[in-house]
């Protein structure tokens, strides 16, 4: 029989120790193509991870975007008021001394949209650690609807002079933060002074 085919040959393993220079060829060409296999084995597993997060990033991304969104503002729920759900309780005045007064404001709300120039002072503001604190008298004014307010009252005698009304709006609904306003008209009839504070609503 003739030798048999050399690609068959079992080939002496190499020992610790062995002078490298004395390595067959072969295995140094298996050692170089081993690492040049962990290297591209690494680099898969690589490019797996990484097409793997982005996908995830982005996701989480959105995530956050959306949470954030959602988020409710205080100043932002107030203007966007809950639906009505009352008839608007008067005293001390009649149905059309109340709807002249919502109609000044709401005509004041336009005109400081507008950009005209108005004199009436308008002071806003809430408890210390609530967060309409940090919402501007001006922002504060123009998130109101007063089309139906709650309540609104005459509360200077009916004989005075100076009339001073107040109100209450319930932009959140029943039960919730709502603003007491305080309008005092000039004795022109123009608007002189609004006070509006955002409050707990009373515990009975």
């Amino acid at each position: 029989m003739g030798d048999p085919d050399q690609s068959h040959q079992t080939n002496p393993p190499v020992m610790p120790g062995d002078d490298v220079a004395h390595v067959p060829q072969w295995v140094k060409r298996e050692d170089a193509r081993s690492r040049v296999d962990d290297r591209a084995s690494t680099a898969h597993g690589i490019g797996l991870v990484m097409r793997l997060a982005v996908p995830l990033v982005a996701l989480a991304i959105a995530a956050i975007g959306q949470a954030l969104a959602a988020t409710p503002v205080l100043a932002q729920q107030v203007s966007q008021p809950a639906a009505q759900s009352w008839e608007t309780r008067l005293r001390g005045l009649d149905a059309d001394e109340a709807a002249a007064l919502i109609d000044q404001l709401k005509q004041a709300q336009d005109g400081l949209r507008r950009g005209d120039t108005l004199h009436f002072d308008l002071l806003a503001g809430a408890p210390a650690s609530y967060p309409m604190t940090m919402t501007s008298p001006r922002e504060a004014f123009l998130s109101v609807d007063f089309s139906h307010p709650f309540t609104v009252e005459r509360v200077s005698p009916a004989d005075s002079p100076r009339k001073t009304y107040r109100m209450a709006v319930l932009p959140n609904g029943v039960g919730a933060l709502y603003w007491d306003v305080r309008v005092v008209p000039g004795f022109n009839g123009t608007l002189e002074r609004v006070e509006m504070v955002y409050r707990a609503p009373a515990p009975f």
